[in-house]
Parts: structure tokens; C-alpha cells; sequence
């Protein structure tokens, strides 16, 4: 839970840290722009100003890209995620995800999900969903899921992007939440896959150690020791990520690798027993 400070102030929660920290990476790559000083010059010079030792910075993106500050809406003053979004569209998205919440353990249920995917952009609900003229691209039980399968999750990888990957961490939250071992199964394999170029993207590489390490634990395997229990088995991706830097993009190869683990985990499951 996030604490409150001696001046009621919410302390920043460690979900707040990374989400910034990406979102400020992923400004920095997008813009092209060296530093963070750079960013601030070109989206908050207001920020700057002359005195007798010359020009005096704020602290703000520098903090921002500790993760020591967290954007905030604040009345008559600008919000540093809309200022970005403005010069650099898409940024946003990184601060915005509904990711986040579920990272946060957040308690959601299916129907906040199925809404929440629909606002993942087109490229994915155009995956999610059957072909339609609806112009409401809200995915709630009024519209027609495409069939959940393989050949879908291989098509949503391929858009590889944070949206793309925001999508598999809610669809595993669903798994959960429905209690379905075989979209598990099958979340896990596309989440393997999309290994190689999720660490790649805009603002996950200078802090992949930790997104992964979080995000992993959304995509637990599941080994059922009786009818009523189950067991979560957490396993880093983070360290197949030597494996999966051959960028393979077919099932077969995830399926090997899940194989393997699963191997390991039927022993683990027997000695449970």
C-alpha cells in the first residue's frame, strides 16, 4: 500500500518509481533528445531562468528520471505527461497503462478489463475483436470476442508494442480471474515470445531488471495440487532472456522452452505431494 507522509502527502509506491522512470525513458528515446536537462529545455523552458552564476535548471525531469518525482495533476499548472504527449505523441501511453494498476495489485474485476483492453488503440482491439462497423471499440460482453487461441496471441505480439504488452499482462489478470489454465498456458508461451523485443522498447531498456521482475510475477505458472489448491511458481524471464535474443517468433520454439519448465515443475509438483 502506498503510505501517507507527515503532511498527508501519498508517498510514492514503488509501482509509482518504475512507472515514471519507463514513461521518462521512453520521452528521452522517442525524442532523441540527450538528457534530461535536454527534454526540459525543449518542453518546460519556462522552467530555466538567468542569474548572476548563469542558467539555473530545475530539478524536475532530472527527479522524474530517478523516479524520485511522480507526474501529478496539479490546478493552473502544467502536467508533464500532457506537455509531453504533445511534442512527442505516444509518450503517454507508457504513463497511462492500465498496466500499472494491475502491477499495483489494484483489485479489478473482468469487466474493468474487458474495458480497459478496449482502450489499448486500434492495432489491438482490431485483434481482440471480430471485424464490425461499430465505431464503440469498447470490448464488454455486447461484442464479439474473437475465438481466444493461438493464432490471436501470435497476431498480438506482432504488434510489438507497449500497448501489445499492457494487453498480454490483462489477459493473464483475466486467466486468473476466470481461473483458466489453458489461456494461461497459452498467455505464458506468447509472453516468452515477445521477450525479445518488449526489452527493446521505448523506456523498458534502461530499467528491464525491474519492469521484468514485476511483470513476470503476472504470468505465474500454475501447478494444481488437488482440485481446490493451486501453487504459483514464479519464474524470471529475465534470465531467458539470453535464450530468446534469437528473436524466435514461432510457437514451437516458446513451447520448447515451456516444456522444459513444465518438466521441472511436474517434479516439483510431486514432491508436494
Amino acid at each position: 500500500m502506498t503510505e501517507k507522509s507527515k503532511r498527508g502527502r501519498p508517498k510514492r509506491d514503488s509501482i509509482d518509481v518504475l512507472r515514471t522512470k519507463v514513461w521518462f525513458h521512453a520521452v528521452k528515446a522517442m525524442s532523441g533528445l540527450p538528457s534530461a536537462c535536454a527534454i526540459e529545455s525543449k518542453l518546460e523552458p519556462d522552467l530555466l531562468h538567468d542569474d548572476e552564476d548563469g542558467l539555473v535548471r530545475s530539478s524536475k525531469w532530472i527527479s522524474y528520471q530517478m523516479g524520485a518525482r511522480v507526474p501529478r495533476r496539479i490546478k493552473d499548472k502544467s502536467y508533464a505527461v500532457d506537455v509531453a504527449e504533445v511534442t512527442f505523441p505516444g509518450t503517454a501511453d507508457y504513463f497511462n497503462s492500465p498496466l500499472w494498476d494491475v502491477l499495483r495489485g489494484v483489485e479489478v474485476d473482468e469487466k474493468w478489463i474487458n474495458n480497459k483492453l478496449g482502450g489499448l488503440g486500434s492495432a489491438v482491439t482490431n485483434v481482440l475483436l471480430e471485424s464490425s462497423n461499430n465505431e464503440d471499440r469498447r470490448i464488454d460482453s455486447r461484442q464479439n470476442h474473437r475465438r481466444f487461441n493461438e493464432d490471436l496471441l501470435k497476431e498480438l505480439i506482432e504488434i510489438r508494442s507497449f500497448q501489445a504488452l499492457s494487453a498480454l499482462v490483462l489477459l493473464a489478470k483475466k486467466s486468473e480471474l476466470i481461473r483458466s489454465q489453458e489461456m494461461r498456458s497459452l498467455l505464458i508461451s506468447a509472453y516468452i515470445r515477445c521477450q525479445s523485443w518488449a526489452k527493446k522498447l521505448p523506456g523498458i531498456s534502461p530499467v528491464e531488471v525491474d519492469f521484468f521482475f514485476v511483470v513476470d510475477r503476472q504470468f505465474n505458472y500454475w501447478i494444481h495440487t488437488s482440485p481446490d489448491t493451486k501453487l504459483d511458481i514464479y519464474i524470471s524471464t529475465f534470465d531467458l532472456l539470453d535464450v530468446v535474443d534469437s528473436d524466435f517468433q514461432d510457437a514451437a520454439s516458446a513451447q520448447e522452452v515451456l516444456k522444459n519448465m513444465s518438466d521441472l515443475l511436474d517434479v516439483l509438483k510431486k514432491i508436494g505431494r
